[in-house]
């Protein structure tokens, strides 16, 4: 007698009470995602600005440009022969890694 297609599009039309709660549920969390992904778009924005600030302000200076240069080629010698030239010997004279 009844279609079951019309039964189905019928019950379709009409939202429970609880599946509205849910709903309302579901729209609250994806608005939230997207507050937190916009969020966190702007956090990570200002993370590269910052280190984009910090690498220009170590590049204008000479001694750190200096200093960076002698520990990445402390570290080059360091990988290819197993000694470090960051070794230093303290007051006893003892060698300290």
């Amino acid at each position: 007698m009844y279609k079951l297609e019309t039964q189905i599009n019928l019950i379709d039309k009409f939202s429970s009470p609880e599946e509205i709660t849910t709903q309302k549920e579901i729209k609250k969390i994806e608005d939230n995602i997207k507050e937190l992904d916009e969020a966190l778009g702007a956090a990570k924005e200002g993370f590269t600005s910052a280190r984009l600030n910090k690498i220009q302000t170590i590049k204008k200076d000479e001694t750190a440009t200096l200093i960076l240069n002698y520990y990445d080629l402390a570290t080059q010698q360091d990988e290819k022969s197993g000694d470090t030239i960051l070794n230093y010997r303290d007051q006893r004279g003892d060698v300290v890694k």
